[in-house]
């Protein structure tokens, strides 16, 4: 190949045939020229690069490119290499009828000079750049919403921290917060009796109002509804196990720390007898925390064998239970259960309803002071 060379600032044609020079042109023989060659709309309209083919080892001919960056030679071609450069420029345009003119090239940048804004092209239309007043004004306006965004937030996480501290620094018991916050309402609270190994704090329902403003520690169970007991012959064939809302652990660390403990509990009978008092006969019972049989109903003595009534000789026909009179008749023993060796009730056992029929009533735990 040979070159040619025009003086500074020319603009006219300088190569004749057979590599003469014409027009004032200076000639150079034997020369390597690089040209330039777009074969499709660029990415971006200043993304330059230089691209040509050598033979390699084999006499293959291999594309090259020229790292802009290092000006060295790479194999492989510029749209492989170089889809992340930067426009190296901005066209300019006078107004608005030339700025019309300008082709849609995603990230193309053009100034005009008649509204002296800066746009950037984003494929169908141009968005005007912001100037350094409104610059200004917009990072001003985004620190006030980050900063009102940001207290807001905090806003919010304060009722969760007075709510862990409160957590942290919770009564043992339901009467411990009453006497600490004397217009405390009912409702539900977390405690943090003593002797816990698991979770320090406990969350159950605090009832204020029942026991003469002693607040009530109330731990409630799957089973509190009346239900039927019918086609169960054997003695204790019917088994209902008590599923509580906290563990038992939790509900021993309460009992432990209140002077007062209670359940009550009802037996709705329709010729289905207790027989408490047949030793080892018992037709009907309640297992306690231990797992043992209980031999009396509640409201009456411990290991009595009797139901309440039996404390005070009112059973119909002068039986320790209303229920052991046996016959097709509907009769109740109910009361309250009070000690708390044995408390809570874990689970409902019940026969003698072949052809009879009973409802049972379990109250949820109640402690205090």
């Amino acid at each position: 190949c040979c070159a040619c060379f025009g003086p500074k600032g020319g603009r006219q044609n300088y190569c004749g045939p057979k590599c003469t020079a014409i027009n004032g042109g200076t000639v150079m023989k034997s020369a390597f020229v690089w040209f330039w060659v777009r074969t499709r709309i660029p990415e971006r309209l200043w993304k330059r690069c230089m691209e040509f083919v050598l033979k390699n080892s084999a006499g293959k001919l291999e594309k090259h490119f020229i790292d802009p960056q290092t000006g060295t030679a790479q194999k492989g071609s510029c749209s492989g290499k170089l889809r992340s450069f930067l426009n190296e420029g901005t066209l300019t345009v006078s107004d608005k009828e030339s700025f019309d003119k300008i082709p849609d090239v995603p990230g193309l940048l053009s100034y005009r000079k008649d509204d002296k804004q800066l746009y950037v092209n984003q494929g169908s239309k141009w968005q005007a750049l912001s100037t350094e007043q409104e610059k200004d004004s917009l990072l001003s306006d985004l620190k006030y919403k980050d900063f009102k965004t940001k207290t807001n937030e905090a806003l919010l996480c304060f009722p969760a921290i007075n709510k862990r501290m409160d957590r942290l620094h919770s009564p043992a018991s339901c009467s411990a917060l009453l006497i600490k916050h004397p217009s405390t309402p009912t409702g539900m609270y977390y405690l943090n009796p003593q002797g816990l190994s698991s979770s320090p704090s406990v969350h159950v329902y605090c009832d204020m109002t029942s026991e003469n403003r002693v607040g009530v520690t109330v731990i409630g169970h799957d089973s509190g509804s009346r239900t039927l007991v019918h086609g169960y012959e054997d003695p204790g064939s019917y088994k209902r196990k008590i599923k509580y809302d906290i563990s038992m652990e939790q509900i021993l660390a309460i009992m432990k720390q209140s002077k007062n403990c209670e359940q009550f509990i009802k037996y709705e009978c329709f010729g289905s007898a207790f027989r408490f008092h047949s030793v080892g006969a018992y037709q009907s019972w309640w297992v306690s925390r231990q797992g043992s049989k209980v031999n009396y109903w509640g409201g009456a003595a411990v290991n009595s064998g009797k139901c309440a009534c039996g404390m005070t000789n009112s059973c119909a026909s002068g039986l320790k239970c209303n229920c052991d009179k046996n016959d097709m008749t509907w009769r109740e023993d109910s009361g309250y259960l009070t000690d708390k060796n044995t408390l809570p009730v874990t689970e409902l056992r019940f026969g003698d309803t072949g052809g009879e029929k009973g409802y049972h009533t379990l109250g949820k735990l109640r402690c205090w002071g």
